[in-house]
């Protein structure tokens, strides 16, 4: 019975040292931080897309956009007076033509 028990006492101080390697050897290498793996077919594919030209930006859906809007108005008895000033951004070359 005595055997029995320093059999038992002896693998319950071993197979803890086993787990704990085990448990080293299955888990991955963890890069430092910042720092990316990738493929190579990947690292290559990336390469090749930034070494294209860009492409010419399209040309605006319109010549011209509001940019700011001031609006100003006083009431006075039944009556409004007031004032309009917008602000445009230009998209093209020269003045714009406002219809």
């Amino acid at each position: 019975m005595k055997k029995i028990f320093v059999i038992v006492l002896a693998w319950m101080l071993v197979l803890p040292g086993f787990a704990a390697a085990a448990d080293d050897v299955a888990l991955p290498p963890v890069p430092a931080s910042g720092s990316v793996t990738l493929p190579l077919d990947e690292y290559n594919r990336l390469v090749e897309l930034a070494s294209k030209p860009t492409r010419e930006p399209d040309t605006p859906p319109v010549p011209y956009t509001m940019k700011r809007a001031d609006l100003k108005f006083r009431v006075a008895n039944e009556s409004v007076q007031g004032t309009v000033q917008l602000q445009e951004k230009s998209f093209i070359r020269g003045r714009p033509k406002f219809r």
